[in-house]
């Protein structure tokens, strides 16, 4: 309150009265004791009369009923405190408990009837498709939630505060985790009966632009965890918001994809996923080499702001052209792609 020029102000002038009203008292019977409590009852008076006292705000479900039994509990309190006699102090006791348990009950109580309150004004907003009430709702039953950090740790259990040494241990755990020592005894798989889609692709169903173009968007998608949009556009490239060639950095052990924007980043500022290699068919960053090592060969001037997946006419990878090459998949191994 200080911080405020006028409170401020109020606060000097009234404590520099009171200080002139002590100083004027000629007195000389006066203890130290005295003079302490002079001094602290106009730092006191002072205070209330410039900045106030402070409102305490209770819980707007509290009745006025319970805020009268809590005012009993706190003067019962008050009387258990200042008793003096042992027969006193026991009955005063008594008298706090169960006045703590009433107070109790009844803020129980009215916090359930809120709560009660709340649940069918939902119901009901959300029979009348009101869905702003049926929020509001539902963040005042929930309250704030804030998803806690988990911080990263290195093996020796101490905690990693850096950026670069949170990525370093990652990239060690990802490592550790993905390239395991081939089994001893390798398991019997017989071989399917249907063909797979890898298997499709391999036999060229496509070109083999598209058939590298289709791999390589299907193994980043999946290990990124990537919606289709993220990838593709549906009318016109913009590189403000969709995929560029500049947004892919690659590392030794990984690749890293930067996202403009995301459902999970609400400030647009922007989102890094991140591709470790594995030793397996299905590398997102082999895959990502091989696509790109395909379309320098077939477009001999590749620019850092156009599109990272395009089709076989130079234009950004639409939806519709991913989603149809897809189904055709599908439905060749006998999948029902509506499903």
């Amino acid at each position: 309150m200080l911080a405020n020029k006028t409170k401020k102000s109020e606060f000097q002038i009234e404590l520099k009265n009171r200080f002139s009203a002590f100083h004027n008292t000629t007195e000389e019977t006066v203890t130290m004791e005295d003079h302490w409590q002079e001094i602290k009852n106009a730092f006191t008076t002072a205070c209330e009369k410039s900045v106030g006292l402070k409102n305490k705000k209770h819980q707007e479900w509290i009745t006025p009923e319970t805020l009268v039994k809590v005012e009993e509990r706190k003067n019962l309190k008050n009387i258990l405190n200042n008793s003096k006699t042992r027969s006193a102090k026991q009955s005063a006791s008594r008298e706090y408990t169960t006045a703590n348990k009433d107070v109790r009950n009844s803020v129980r109580r009215d916090k359930r009837a809120f709560v009660d309150k709340l649940t069918a004004e939902a119901e009901e907003a959300a029979r009348a498709n009101n869905i702003k009430a049926l929020y509001d709702n539902i963040k005042l039953l929930t309250g704030k939630y804030q998803k806690g950090n988990r911080p990263v740790k290195s093996k020796e259990g101490k905690t990693l505060n850096t950026h670069e040494k949170q990525m370093k241990r990652w990239v060690e755990h990802f490592k550790n985790v993905l390239n395991q020592d081939p089994p001893v005894n390798k398991a019997y798989i017989p071989p399917a009966e249907e063909l797979l889609a890898v298997d499709l692709l391999q036999k060229g169903i496509f070109s083999p632009f598209v058939t590298t173009l289709i791999e390589a968007a299907c193994i980043v998608a999946y290990f990124g965890f990537l919606r289709c949009g993220k990838f593709t556009v549906n009318t016109d490239f913009d590189a403000s918001c969709n995929l560029c060639i500049e947004d892919i950095t690659f590392d030794e052990d990984y690749a890293m994809l930067h996202l403009k924007s995301s459902k999970t980043d609400p400030f647009r500022s922007g989102v890094n996923i991140y591709l470790f290699k594995n030793n397996t068919a299905l590398c997102p960053v082999k895959s990502l080499i091989g696509y790109l090592s395909v379309r320098r060969s077939r477009f001999n001037i590749v620019y850092n702001s156009s599109p990272l997946f395009v089709m076989e006419n130079g234009e950004a990878l639409t939806r519709t052209f991913f989603i149809n090459h897809v189904r055709s998949i599908l439905e060749i191994i006998g999948l029902n792609p509506s499903n």
